[in-house]
């Protein structure tokens, strides 16, 4: 019987291939897939925990038809499970995540959270604590505000899908991790407020609002906390004057550095002086608010001449101008005795932000991973450089891109181009050092060139482009994708094209324009091998707003499945050759510059 399948499943590849022949089509794991049956075969017969149904289900082999493709026992992959969960009532995702390992289980929360609403025994998936804590930040994240406000009167809830996740959290929060979770939700809180307090008095000064956020940190003391984006550092303290105010049209967004040092080299010490009651001291936030009527424009001389405000207009007038903030941080006198003399201390820079939802982010970060993989599979030189962010409700904390300035930066810091960057970073033309950094530049502009096509990108100003000290290009905030635009215009072309760009990919000793576009094609056709996967892992989110009209239809179609790999080639090329030094970003960059006064 077994054979007949064999040949059923055979028949029905060789089928599906003739009907999409101008497609390349692959079939191949990703992310630390186990795709080989053999390995599950032996983990079975060592088992004594699996259901004789779940032996019987897989024995006897399966073929699933979901949205165009083909799932089948050898060739199913963790994203896979995911369409299953939501376009079929198979008991195999939950045999399959119950032994997948945790990075994986971690990699897929987003859209295992989403599956919660078809199939509620996902939540025994969820054993470790750091997963546990992600899910319930997760959960709290997709409940409504109304259901939120009722969050403690089950009975009340209208939202079918907001009584799934609130039965789910309870549940959760009944096990023993749930005093560590309040600890983690309290520090975040406590960083919240600080943007919600500058928030409410309008402030314009950056370097006014340096003075406050330093205030307050200093004040900020930790107790067995984890560092956010990596379970294995407890967070020792806050780097004492360490805030920043980031530039926002609208929101508060600031930046501290904070100290993290591994647990197994910890000793477990916070920061604190005792006192775990209360993780703000002294000075309430409260306080920022109740003085929202005062002038904090620096106006008085007596203010100005102030050794600390002096200070704090240099530290934040320094972050402004730094190339590379790290060394300067690194070199900073840690204050507290406890900790000053220990080693193996390491600063970690991350940004509070408040009032956005940065599901958008966290799926764009998904989908930059695993491009990443596809082409490490493919065995192409393209990267991106993801980072990491956390999103509980109205609040995310995202980690920095370490070593990197902005393009606009580079501007005020009166660098008249990126080559101009690139010269006075990376010496002469000709140099090793200058076509290292600039073969760098290439792989990964490239990376995001593909990212902002498929994922359909805007906003590229050049406050969200950034290089870093090995002059890899790196894009940031993904507030616009798919089908959002600023102001629904759609404005922006797919790829952003500058002559500056495209002076400095003629600038070495190769034409790197040349093996640009050859890049472009490569990852191109790669992408395209993966579509499954890709869209098994955005599926789930197509109620968020970036998925409005016909974003998924949308963003199938930029595959472009009507096309032979050879058209495909043609398509990539005119992509290119549109927009190189196109005028309409030109334009928007202008735009950017006259109203915000980010330089081009």
């Amino acid at each position: 019987m077994k054979n007949d399948w064999a040949k059923e499943v055979k028949k029905i590849k060789k089928d599906f291939l003739l009907i999409n022949q101008n497609v390349s089509y692959q079939c191949k794991s990703i992310i630390d897939l186990i795709n080989d049956p053999f390995l599950f075969r032996v983990f079975m017969n060592e088992s004594n925990n699996l259901q004789n149904e779940q032996v019987l289900i897989y024995k006897k082999g399966f073929t699933y038809e979901i949205q165009g493709y083909f799932i089948t026992e050898d060739s199913i992959t963790p994203l896979d499970l995911i369409s299953l969960i939501y376009f079929t009532d198979s008991k195999l995702p939950l045999f399959y995540l119950n032994i997948l390992p945790n990075k994986i289980i971690k990699y897929l929360l987003p859209q295992l959270i989403q599956g919660m609403k078809r199939n509620k025994e996902i939540i025994s998936v969820f054993k470790e604590e750091e997963i546990i804590h992600n899910v319930l930040f997760l959960l709290l994240s997709n409940i409504c505000e109304k259901c939120y406000s009722l969050i403690n009167k089950l009975n009340l809830l209208t939202c079918k899908e907001c009584f799934i996740f609130l039965e789910c959290f309870y549940k959760l929060r009944d096990t023993l991790f749930i005093n560590s979770f309040n600890k983690q939700i309290f520090f975040i809180n406590k960083l919240k407020e600080i943007s919600e307090g500058l928030f409410s008095i309008k402030l314009s000064n950056k370097s006014v609002k340096k003075i406050l956020i330093d205030r307050y940190i200093e004040n900020i003391s930790v107790n067995e906390i984890y560092f956010p984006f990596d379970y294995d550092y407890y967070v020792r303290g806050i780097v004492n004057e360490s805030g920043i105010a980031l530039q926002s049209a609208a929101k508060v967004p600031y930046m501290i550095t904070l100290i993290v040092q591994s647990k197994n080299n910890s000793n477990k010490d916070s920061l604190s002086d005792q006192n775990k009651d209360n993780i703000i001291k002294n000075n309430s936030i409260k306080d920022i608010k109740n003085n929202s009527n005062k002038d904090y424009s620096i106006k008085d001389n007596n203010i100005k001449n102030n050794d600390y405000v002096k200070k704090s207009v240099k530290l934040q007038n320094e972050f402004d101008d730094l190339i590379f903030l790290d060394d300067k941080i690194k070199n900073r006198k840690i204050k507290n005795e406890k900790i000053q003399n220990e080693n193996n201390l390491e600063f970690k820079k991350i940004i509070v932000k408040m009032g956005d939802d940065c599901r958008q982010d966290i799926l764009t970060m998904q989908i930059i991973e695993l491009f990443n993989e596809i082409f490490l599979k493919s065995e192409l030189n393209i990267k991106l450089f993801p980072y990491k962010i956390l999103t509980i409700r109205d609040v995310a904390l995202i980690e920095c891109v370490p070593d990197a300035i902005t393009r606009d930066q580079m501007g005020k810091e009166g660098y008249l181009s990126i080559m101009d960057f690139f010269e006075n970073k990376f010496g002469f033309r000709e140099c090793k050092k200058y076509d290292l950094a600039l073969q760098n530049f290439v792989s990964s502009y490239v990376g995001y060139s593909l990212l902002t096509y498929f994922v359909n990108i805007k906003d590229r100003h050049n406050a969200n482009i950034m290089i870093n000290k090995d002059g890899n290009l790196i894009h940031i905030d993904f507030g616009f994708i798919m089908e959002l635009s600023p102001g629904n215009l759609n404005f922006e072309l797919p790829v952003k094209l500058t002559t500056e760009i495209h002076n400095l990919l003629k600038s070495g000793i190769k034409d790197y324009f040349e093996i640009y576009k050859e890049k472009m094609v490569e990852g191109f056709l790669a992408i395209r091998k993966y579509s499954k996967e890709i869209l098994n892992l955005v599926r789930p989110f197509s109620f968020l707003p970036c998925f409005k009209k016909d974003g998924i239809n949308n963003l199938i179609n930029r595959f472009k499945f009507n096309l032979s790999d050879e058209e495909c080639k043609e398509f990539v090329l005119t992509l290119i050759e549109m927009a190189k030094e196109a005028k309409r970003t030109w334009i928007y960059d202008t735009f950017q510059y006259l109203t915000n006064d980010i330089r081009f």
